[in-house]
């Protein structure tokens, strides 16, 4: 059983097994978001042609991007649950209803492309969201009890 903590203050957290708890996470959601793209272009043929910034053309997504956004969005995830760790006692749910509240905002993003965007596209974009969103999660959430 865990020392119990004077009222008020936030239990120590270990920022070094957080960071590497992330580092863990972005490779981790790297390569499931490479997976999901992959399998979908080559397996069920989505298009994944997006708006390029700027332009009215759709071009395809390259993988750059999926890798980008994926790693802009582990760093923020795991800067995130170290703030709540560093201030709260209970830092996995919090940081579990936070990330689960981004991820529904998060769904904004696919489902306001242009009209030329398929559905079918904008379905899978969402489902690499969930992915990436199970993968920083779920470390971050079972982990909370070691920091």
């Amino acid at each position: 059983m865990p020392p119990r903590m004077p009222r008020g203050e936030a239990p120590a957290y270990s920022l070094r097994r957080v960071v590497e708890t992330g580092l863990r996470t972005l490779v981790t959601a790297i390569l499931v978001n490479i997976a999901i793209s992959l399998v979908g272009k080559f397996i069920f043929d989505v298009p994944f042609l997006l708006p390029r910034s700027g332009a009215m053309q759709l071009e395809p997504l390259p993988i750059f991007n999926v890798i980008a956004a994926t790693v802009v969005g582990v760093l923020g995830a795991t800067a995130v649950f170290a703030i709540i760790a560093h201030f709260s006692k209970n830092p996995g749910k919090i940081f579990g209803i936070v990330a689960t509240v981004v991820l529904i905002v998060t769904f904004l993003g696919p489902r306001t492309l242009p009209v030329g965007v398929g559905s079918v596209t904008k379905a899978w974009l969402m489902i690499m969201h969930v992915a990436a969103w199970a993968s920083i999660t779920i470390p971050l959430v079972k982990k909370s009890r070691e920091f």
